[in-house]
């Protein structure tokens, strides 16, 4: 890869959203996609995409949009479009542009990556959301190819742009979907073999892609190695080992960046972390917003089955549980999701890390075989214990049939609660024992 002239990042970011945002995707008589751009812009469109002809390359991450899956994508979409890549050639005249997978609505929750932005002078009004761009009329014209970071397949949502998949860059199992990207251009880092991620963070493997240009040290800025930093350090709790996240590769990557970022690797983490964990914050979360900040839908292959939903929250099943709005939040939530089942993944790191499991359901047999499956040692290493007494005061909660303002009916509902003895077993792990299990069930 050879250095483009190019736009910094503030430029870049501000210019390609500003494209979207003024309305300027048209539609022309021929049924093309065109840009319209104003005379201010017209030089950024030129280094976003090269010699532009109305093909947009999106790199987005996953639908829980953690700072990991939009750090990743704005890095790498930086990358690829201001250097030349010779395995790219489908994306080679595009505009391209990252998008963050959430609602421009939702952004704001996303407060530890409020803090990494401004820390080099960007806001989240900088970034694009994936409901600010027109992709399905870019996908109708023919016009729109994906690059996925930190996740290996489109949710559901997104499934009708399968096609336009070009490259994958992950660290989750794989799925093994997008039979067609192979090669170099498929780079997921997680062994199948011992089912555990090969690096504790996406942007791992894009800071190691700036690392590969024969240029790096003019390439890769002090604002890009600030936003890659600091995401590895907070994906895996700044090297952690009682955490068990980080990887060789994540330590390598953390200490070339430090000596290109102005910012000191350990207090960035602290900011990080503290507004991430920030215990008021969650404490202040009605149920439905708790759930919905880091949350995955997952289908399996039994298509007569409804999907499961995981959330992750950053407090206790404890603490949520205490909700005042907890029955009505959850009914409300599942409802919405369509979801035979809720799997809700608590994570504490103070004093010492700690993960809990709250799975609710309306079904009594599936509950009851999912307590067998997760208390059964010899099918996984989470090594989960039925919380019993808290349990018990749950299942009161849910159980009863209530009907609120306006008439609504609340049905029953059953759960269980677990202790998980192996706190280094994120979703990335506990997923796919979970999908394999409801697989097996659905049958």
């Amino acid at each position: 890869m050879k250095l483009q002239n190019g736009l910094n990042l503030k430029s870049y970011l501000r210019g390609v959203k500003d494209i979207f945002l003024l309305d300027t995707i048209v539609s022309s008589g021929s049924g093309d996609v065109r840009l319209t751009t104003t005379s201010d812009i017209t030089g950024s469109m030129s280094k976003v995409g090269g010699s532009y002809d109305g093909k947009v390359t999106a790199v987005i991450g996953n639908e829980a949009s953690d700072v990991d899956s939009i750090v990743s994508s704005i890095c790498y979409a930086y990358l690829k479009a201001h250097y030349n890549n010779n395995t790219m050639s489908d994306a080679a005249a595009s505009a391209i542009i990252p998008i963050a997978s959430i609602s421009r609505s939702n952004l704001h929750f996303r407060r530890e990556l409020d803090v990494l932005l401004k820390t080099i002078d960007l806001e989240l009004n900088d970034l694009l959301c994936v409901d600010e761009v027109p992709l399905s009329r870019i996908h109708d014209n023919n016009k729109l190819s994906l690059i996925l970071t930190d996740h290996n397949k489109l949710s559901s949502e997104l499934s009708p742009f399968s096609s336009c998949v070009i490259e994958i860059v992950d660290h989750h199992v794989d799925s093994n979907k997008y039979s067609w990207v192979t090669g170099m251009l498929r780079d997921i880092a997680f062994d199948s073999i011992t089912s555990k991620a090969l690096v504790g963070s996406t942007c791992t493997l894009i800071a190691e892609k700036y690392f590969q240009l024969n240029n790096c040290d003019s390439a890769l800025s002090a604002e890009i190695a600030t936003l890659l930093m600091g995401v590895i350090s907070l994906d895996t709790i700044n090297m952690d080992p009682q955490a068990g996240i980080g990887t060789s590769r994540d330590s390598s990557a953390l200490s070339r960046l430090q000596s290109i970022s102005p910012h000191d690797q350990h207090h960035l983490f602290e900011s990080l972390r503290d507004a991430k964990w920030d215990p008021i914050f969650w404490r202040d979360l009605s149920v439905m917003d708790s759930l919905i900040i880091d949350y995955k839908l997952f289908t399996t292959p039994s298509a007569s089955s409804k999907p499961i939903g995981m959330s992750s929250i950053l407090q206790t099943i404890t603490d949520f549980t205490t909700k005042s709005d907890l029955r009505l939040g959850i009914a409300q939530f599942m409802k919405e999701q369509s979801l035979s089942m809720l799997v809700v993944m608590s994570c504490i790191q103070t004093p010492a890390p700690r993960r809990e499991l709250l799975v609710i359901t309306d079904n009594d047999q599936l509950l009851g075989a999912v307590d067998k499956f997760l208390m059964n040692t010899s099918s996984h290493n989470l090594d989960c214990v039925l919380q019993e007494p808290l349990t018990s005061r749950m299942q009161q909660v849910l159980k009863a049939t209530n009907q609120v303002p306006g008439g609504t009916v609340i049905e029953p509902m059953l759960c269980s609660i677990y202790t998980q003895g192996n706190s280094k077993a994120s979703r990335k792990q506990v997923a796919p024992l979970m999908l394999a299990f409801y697989d097996s069930y659905s049958k």
